[in-house]
């Protein structure tokens, strides 16, 4: 097999695979309040760890769920905003209060901060999948400081271990804005149901 036929099975197979995960992915167990659809705070999204602490080959992948998060978005009710501040990071997430004050700052509607939990990026060809939890998630109204989104348990994503965990944060990013959009689609069709 030439070097360019072995590349191009290499994409093939990481495409199906791909697909294959974002394919299976299920809903979100969600608890919501009604909100309807505004301008969304994007806060950098923890790191991935392993053992609860940070892992060097999970540097970036709270930057990548993040630029994954904002193109999902685009196209949806919802405008996703980001913050330059060095205040927020890959590392540690946010207290509520500081999340809150830079949302007013950026005059956003709403705040959305994520933490990444475990993961296993596998060795090619160790028999073992790779896989990222989204240990938590929730989005808060800025104007009253109250939660409308929070997931209510962990999700988990696995793959094959052919190519590295990122595909994971890219299916991830798509559940999340699908809830966060569904949910505010909901609120709004049992309000004109009230009214």
């Amino acid at each position: 097999m030439t070097q360019r036929t072995s590349c191009t099975v290499f994409r093939i197979v990481s495409v199906v695979l791909l697909v294959a995960v974002l394919a299976g992915c299920a809903g979100l167990p969600v608890r919501t309040r009604p909100y309807t659809a505004g301008s969304v705070l994007v806060l950098p999204p923890r790191d991935v760890v392993q053992g609860g602490r940070p892992h060097p080959k999970g540097i970036g992948s709270g930057r990548a769920l993040m630029e994954f998060l904002v193109t999902r978005f685009a196209g949806t009710p919802f405008e996703a905003v980001t913050t330059r501040s060095k205040a927020f990071n890959h590392i540690e997430t946010a207290a509520k209060e500081k999340a809150l004050a830079e949302a007013k700052r950026l005059k956003a509607d709403y705040c959305l901060q994520l933490a990444l939990g475990e993961f296993r990026n596998a060795a090619p060809f160790s028999f073992r999948t790779d896989y990222v939890y989204l240990s938590q998630g929730v989005m808060y109204d800025v104007a009253d400081g109250q939660e409308v989104w929070r997931i209510t348990s962990p999700l988990y994503r696995e793959k094959e271990n052919v190519g590295n965990h990122f595909p994971l944060l890219e299916a991830i990013a798509r559940i999340v804005v699908r809830s966060v959009v569904n949910e505010a689609a909901k609120a709004g069709k049992r309000e004109d149901r009230g009214n």
